[in-house]
């Protein structure tokens, strides 16, 4: 049975929240003459909405959005040695391909931006597939980029699971069809993701893979 893994990305794979935030806090303070974001609820925008939808957001105007889409690059390219693989993440992606799980990643970041998160992360070689932003017509929660990493990998749904550490990857997950799975050391809370539709919510990458090869195993994820 062809079967794969599908992973958010920044929060799940990769820890990145530090170099996100600081990025934003120095580029909108420069192009906007505001701090962003400066609440919770601010921030869970920064995880869960893609930038080229909250660059006009922020800067309220085309020309400013422009001029922060350049400066959110240019800090990122300085501050993404910040980014690295939360521990066992490496090991967690290469024991699902030693048992043939194809590994995908569905995210709302840039391409540009997920190439270099990669090799700083050192998970060269561990992806099969990364859907990014502008590569399906919607993102998450909508399952559009979920399907579209699955036809990818030529897996169906009902043989595949989707993990992420916010409800917007429960939800993809969910609206696609697939078994879905929280991680806890992201910015989503255990509660949150179970009432979002996550079966269970894996503590750590070891835990998480358990998880993952036991619905493998079982033939049908759930």
């Amino acid at each position: 049975m062809a079967a794969a893994a599908l992973f958010d990305w920044d929060g799940t794979l990769i820890d990145s929240r530090e170099a996100l935030l600081a990025v934003w806090h120095a580029s909108s303070s420069a192009v906007v003459g505001r701090r962003f974001p400066a609440t919770p609820a601010e921030e869970e925008l920064v995880f869960t909405m893609p930038g080229t939808e909250l660059f006009p957001r922020v800067a309220a105007d085309t020309e400013r959005a422009a001029a922060l889409t350049v400066a959110f690059q240019d800090a990122y390219t300085r501050s993404s040695d910040r980014v690295i693989a939360f521990p066992g993440v490496r090991e967690m992606l290469r024991e699902l391909r030693t048992a043939d799980v194809a590994i995908g990643v569905v995210t709302s970041k840039a391409r540009g931006r997920f190439d270099r998160d990669v090799e700083r992360a050192q998970l060269t070689g561990l992806v099969d597939v990364a859907v990014c932003n502008g590569d399906a017509p919607m993102h998450k929660p909508d399952p559009a980029p979920v399907l579209f990493a699955l036809d990818a990998l030529a897996v169906a749904p009902e043989d595949a699971v989707m993990a992420g550490d916010t409800p917007v990857d429960v939800a993809a997950g969910a609206a696609a069809g697939t078994a879905v799975l929280g991680v806890a050391w992201g910015s989503g809370t255990a509660d949150a993701l179970r009432d979002s539709g996550a079966s269970e919510v894996a503590r750590d990458p070891a835990e998480l893979t358990r998880m993952v090869l036991e619905r493998v195993r079982r033939g049908v994820p759930s």
